[in-house]
């Protein structure tokens, strides 16, 4: 039987139960996911994701709400002023849990039904069905934390992880392993990415130090659109030195009458206080992101991800693609081998690929 009609069959019996299913393609093992809906297919997301990268989950979790020293202080002390900065600088229980209710209905769903898929791969590991990650390992049977691999079972902020349960029979669904992944900490995972990747750029220290210097250099005024134009804002009514003649409005009038007094701005803070702090704090992330490469997480890192318009497929259906992330030192395995190379052929267009599984 070729591969294309044993993927037709599996996917045409999969499909007509109403479930998710997911082929691993077998050149390089990557989880294809075939649903009929979002809702279906984010468990299904969340149950491959953990068991590619369930040690990957459990690390970014616990730098994100500042528990890492709990797991990993006996391999590195220097964790516990990574869980003080997380706890100074992040959210609280109730606020992330607040961010989550806030989200439209079908996004909250599918947040869920992704820690859900979470939880069944971790009820396999507990149960033996799944392979056990080393870092799952060492905190359920060196460090005692069968119960906590997240670091959420107890309250470190203002409550306990409302949507936690306990392994033991909490959660009928998972009764071994219970319900340790929640959308508090999917949506504190979502944050420090957010930051990692964008802290560079909107660093309001340094970006207030570099104010103070421009305008010491060139006077109120000329610092100010100076300072403007290198961290330029879409923005119509942004005073800068150079208007768009294509765009009416901006650098106009109404931007210079709403312009700041940019020495007043920069007199409120202490320029020593300000710049040392900043100083202190990217120090800070430094340690925390060496710390991080070693265990594989964020640093030089980028994800793969392929969207295509379904008037643009064979099929005429969407597609999506995921694919693994790779640090910039990497080979993109996105690019077609040539045929002469004896690499196999990713052939990103071949219609089992299609979302809904649809064959031709």
């Amino acid at each position: 039987m070729t591969l294309r009609l044993a993927l037709a069959l599996t996917l045409s019996v999969a499909t007509a139960h109403g479930a998710a299913v997911t082929v691993r393609e077998p050149a390089f093992g990557l989880p294809h996911i075939y649903a009929d809906t979002d809702l279906e297919l984010a468990p299904e997301n969340g149950r491959e994701i953990a068991k590619d990268r369930l040690g990957q989950i459990i690390l970014l979790a616990r730098v994100g709400r500042g528990t890492l020293s709990q797991a990993f202080a006996i391999l590195d002390p220097s964790t516990l002023d990574d869980d003080v900065e997380a706890r100074r600088t992040a959210y609280t229980s109730s606020e992330l849990n607040g961010m989550w209710q806030k989200l439209p209905a079908a996004d909250r769903d599918a947040i869920y039904e992704y820690c859900r898929g979470v939880n069944d791969t971790i009820e396999a590991v507990y149960a033996g069905t799944s392979p056990s990650p080393l870092e799952v390992n060492v905190l359920r049977n060196l460090l005692g934390l069968s119960a906590d691999l997240f670091g959420n079972a107890t309250n470190i902020s203002d409550q306990v992880d409302p949507n936690y349960k306990a392994p033991g029979g909490a959660d009928p669904q998972h009764p071994l392993a219970g319900f340790q992944f929640t959308p508090e900490l999917a949506i504190s995972i979502a944050i420090l990415e957010t930051r990692n990747f964008g802290i560079e750029g909107f660093d309001e220290p340094t970006r207030l130090a570099e104010l103070q210097a421009l305008v010491a250099k060139f006077g109120s005024m000329s610092g100010t659109e100076v300072w403007d134009d290198r961290n330029f804002l879409v923005d119509p009514l942004a005073p800068i030195s150079v208007p768009d003649p294509t765009t009416p409005g901006f650098g106009g009038p109404l931007a210079s009458l709403r312009r700041p007094d940019a020495t007043q701005l920069a007199s409120r803070f202490p320029r020593w206080d300000w710049e040392g702090a900043a100083k202190r704090r990217a120090a800070a992330q430094a340690r925390r992101a060496e710390f991080a490469s070693r265990w594989g997480a964020w640093p030089m890192m980028g994800s793969y991800a392929w969207f295509i318009a379904g008037g643009k497929t064979a099929t005429g259906y969407p597609w999506l693609g995921g694919f693994p992330q790779t640090g910039i030192q990497t080979p993109s395995i996105m690019r077609r081998p040539s045929p002469s190379n004896n690499l196999p052929t990713v052939n990103m267009d071949d219609e089992r690929f299609a979302a809904d599984g649809s064959m031709t």
